[in-house]
């Protein structure tokens, strides 16, 4: 998983360096939202595709790393990084978890594939307990970490 890291990482940045000559030159920021969309929608067909033409249980780790599942979750933080929110209340609790970003980042898929190996994660129910638990788990040993002297300078 650390070289999927690495990769997603640096196609963030050289994305970023892209998107962001492209609104300067073009000035067509819903040009460039509608083709997010386009690929997002795209590429989600295609991992349903996969997900539901598959004869047998694939867990969901099976598709991390897949070009069709990378390009939706990076279109899918295109779509979601232009949305903006006027309401403080939100905006402060928004904060407050992307502050802890940087922990579920590393940590959500070992302790995923810790948890799968463990729990069979067989239903939609499941899925989403244990993708919102994770979360919190991460959030809150984030919150720990930056605590902690050493680890503060890291997370």
């Amino acid at each position: 998983w650390i070289p999927l890291y690495l990769t997603y990482f640096v196609v963030g940045i050289w994305l970023n360096d892209v998107l962001s000559i492209l609104r300067k030159y073009l000035n067509a920021p819903r040009f460039l939202l509608l083709l997010a969309a386009g690929v997002n929608l795209i590429t989600l067909s295609i991992y349903f595709y996969f997900v539901l033409g598959s004869a047998e249980f694939l867990y969901p780790t099976t598709y991390y790393g897949r070009w069709y599942y990378s390009a939706w979750l990076i279109t899918l933080f295109i779509l979601v990084g232009a949305i903006r929110i006027s309401n403080e209340k939100i905006r402060s609790v928004l904060a407050i978890l992307a502050d802890g970003t940087f922990a579920v980042y590393m940590l959500h898929l070992p302790l995923l594939n810790l948890l799968a190996k463990e729990i069979p994660i067989n239903s939609t129910l499941k899925a989403i307990t244990v993708i919102v638990g994770l979360f919190a788990l991460c959030e809150l040993l984030s919150c720990i970490f930056k605590k902690t002297p050493l680890l503060r300078k890291i997370i």
